[in-house]
């Protein structure tokens, strides 16, 4: 089994927060040790009457959700170091599969058993994330190999993926070691394809650019896809 990490920002209005709805509605029917849902922190440039709202739909989702565990940060974190946070300070209380999806994300159909289960009969697997039904960007995936269950590729998505709390806090153990610029410190997936875009990756070997992948371990899982809801903020 795992535990269900949410993560949630703030959204542009009531249309739009229709959205985590969506992405929950979409695996309702999965079972899971605990539930978890992180609520970030208003940014400074939020309307009073954003933060208004946003605080109301955290307030009515505290009320009709009990099997959440409510996570609220009343600083604006942003999606990698609200999560690097909750990790730090749960660490020992997780269970060691973690399930974690953004709000805006509405996943297909999944038998989260079997998933697990090959997830941990690959060894050199450590995010496993789940793709979209269109081709993958160049500049963002590098497909290396794949089989009948994995694609093993440079690159990844983190709007849905499990890994286990380990390998999640080595990563972000790693990525202390990069200098934050751009995007850089705001989400995790951006440093991979940072990574990849810079000119020194094309000059790398194979065998150089596998000892980096071997950081991250990533693979998407063949027949399970989500839909990219684009929540606007």
């Amino acid at each position: 089994m795992c535990d269900l990490i949410v993560c949630c920002a703030i959204p542009k209005n009531e249309k739009e927060s229709l959205k985590l709805d969506t992405t929950l509605h979409s695996i309702e029917y999965l079972k899971f040790n605990n539930k978890y849902i992180l609520f970030d922190g208003a940014p400074d440039k939020a309307s009073v009457e954003q933060i208004e709202f946003y605080t109301s739909l955290k307030e009515v989702f505290v009320k009709k959700s009990h099997d959440f565990k409510v996570i609220e940060y009343k600083t604006n974190l942003y999606y990698k170091s609200m999560l690097e946070k909750f990790i730090g300070d749960n660490f020992d209380e997780l269970n060691d599969n973690l399930f974690i999806i953004q709000d805006d994300v509405q996943l297909g159909k999944i038998d989260l058993d079997t998933v697990l289960k090959d997830k941990e009969e690959n060894t050199d697997c450590k995010i496993l994330y789940f793709g979209e039904n269109r081709p993958k960007a160049a500049h963002w995936f590098q497909v290396i190999s794949q089989d009948a269950r994995f694609v093993k590729t440079h690159g990844w998505s983190e709007r849905v993926y499990i890994i286990t709390k380990k390998d999640l806090k080595n990563i972000f153990d790693f990525l202390k070691t990069f200098t934050r610029g751009g995007k850089n410190g705001k989400f995790i997936d951006v440093y991979y394809q940072n990574t990849m875009s810079r000119k020194s990756w094309k000059l790398m070997d194979t065998i150089s650019k596998l000892d980096y992948w071997a950081i991250w371990g990533c693979f998407e899982y063949k027949g399970v896809i989500h839909r990219h809801l684009v929540m606007k903020r």
